[in-house]
């Protein structure tokens, strides 16, 4: 797996904090677990690229 520059970090971390804005505003349930998710793997690929 090739190793994100420290940009691309930045900018994974800025779409996982995204999503969670996203979340926190809507009301939907199923549109709030999808976006909790997808912060989620956004946070994952920054952390595999860290080991």
């Amino acid at each position: 797996m090739a190793i994100p520059t420290i940009e691309k970090r930045e900018e994974y971390v800025g779409y996982a904090e995204h999503c969670v804005k996203l979340a926190r505003q809507t009301n939907d349930r199923e549109s709030r677990n999808i976006l909790r998710e997808m912060a989620a793997e956004w946070l994952r690929l920054v952390d595999a690229a860290d080991h």
